[in-house]
């Protein structure tokens, strides 16, 4: 089996972050709520009403955002094998090929964002440790 290798780290901060307890009204009121979709759905549209005018703003423009990442996978391949390899889908063998490049130039764009997220969590918690405030 493949573990994760954020999955110790995690662990670590889980057992050194001490946990808020709820105030007795809140437990109480989470101990006499019903549960269901219908009551998710409901808590979904009131935190929607009640969140500030710049979230409903972000929301709108991520909806741009999710729209052009969905357009992007549909056409990476097609784009990157027109403009890099000069290959039509007509060409079979030659646009598998580069559909493979793509794929290899997504994996790898994926990785380095990956290790640059690492060393920022990483020089994060180095500068705004707990222990350092």
């Amino acid at each position: 089996m493949i573990r994760p290798v954020i999955g110790p780290a995690r662990g670590v901060a889980m057992a050194r972050t001490n946990e808020l307890t709820p105030p007795a009204w809140e437990l109480e009121e989470i101990a006499n709520s019903k549960g269901g979709p219908g009551v998710v759905f409901r808590d979904l549209g009131d935190a929607v009403k009640t969140m500030p005018a710049a979230m409903h703003k972000l929301g709108f423009v991520f909806g741009f955002q999710w729209y052009a990442m969905f357009i992007y996978w549909q056409f990476v391949s097609l784009s990157v094998g027109e403009s890099v390899f000069g290959v039509t889908p007509d060409q079979k063998e030659a646009f598998q090929q580069a559909a493979g490049w793509s794929g290899l130039m997504n994996a790898s764009y994926n990785a380095v964002t990956m290790i640059a997220a690492w060393a920022l969590a990483t020089g994060a918690t180095s500068v705004w440790s707990p222990t350092r405030c």
